[in-house]
């Protein structure tokens, strides 16, 4: 039951659900294996702080540069314990991911605005950013390092970008949230043969659409022309899907 339950809950996204059955089904002497899965379920669940508790003690018994290490530093970081995390970070940066890697120096640049390291911290957060450009979470960490140092001009352009990169993601979110309700929606009515309520739904999805999607969208296009008795814009769309599906 422990093991359908764990698939259960990576299944459905329910970090907290998932760490606290791996809490309550921890053996009596655990294993580093379970505690180590129980830090990281407990890092998803954004409870940092029970998280570091947790891992701190692997982490201290574990080889310098360890992923352990990387990971309970992590939590220490999260958790406002920066000092404690700094050394493990920067042990462990080597098992950073993130854009290119780029949650290494934007997570030890953090640790060391925190510890107002001012300097080291700009060092960091600027090599981040090369990294990935538009992560909104290093533009602001920069853009508050620059305020420190009084480059204010630099910090209201990164915190602009910031602002941009935020509404830019915000937006791409509603759109996949739209996408997902019209897609279930226009499988629904197709199942219905509600073909009035099919070539709505495509014609609100075709806007939205991503590239790799657009082919499904005209098939049911295609086939709502077809169950319909419109030949000729059947025809029409067709030509097109095979247009579409030629083209780089």
């Amino acid at each position: 039951m422990r093991d359908a339950l764990i698939l259960a809950y990576d299944g459905c996204s329910a970090p907290m659900a998932l760490a606290d059955l791996l809490r309550e089904t921890m053996s009596a002497s655990p294993t580093d294996s379970e505690t180590l899965q129980l830090g990281v379920a407990l890092i998803e669940a954004s409870d940092y702080v029970e998280a570091a508790d947790v891992l701190s003690d692997l982490a201290d018994r574990s080889p310098a540069g360890s992923k352990v290490r990387w990971i309970a530093g992590f939590a220490l970081l999260h958790a406002g314990a920066a000092k404690q995390a700094l050394p493990w970070l920067l042990e462990g940066r080597l098992h950073a991911q993130g854009n290119g890697g780029s949650e290494g120096p934007l997570l030890i640049g953090l640790a060391h605005l925190q510890l107002d390291n001012v300097s080291d911290a700009i060092k960091e957060l600027e090599a981040g950013l090369v990294l990935a450009p538009t992560d909104p979470s290093a533009l602001s960490a920069l853009a508050r390092a620059y305020t420190r140092v009084g480059r204010d001009g630099d910090a209201a352009r990164l915190a602009k970008e910031a602002r941009q990169e935020h509404q830019a993601i915000a937006e791409r979110e509603r759109t996949l949230h739209e996408l997902s309700a019209l897609s279930t929606n226009l499988s629904k009515a197709w199942d219905a043969r509600n073909y009035a309520e099919v070539e709505k739904l495509v014609d609100r999805l075709w806007p939205l659409a991503p590239p790799q999607l657009r082919p499904t969208v005209l098939e049911y296009r295609i086939a709502v022309y077809a169950e319909t008795g419109r030949d000729a814009e059947a025809a029409a769309a067709r030509v097109q899907l095979s247009q579409l599906r030629r083209s780089p």
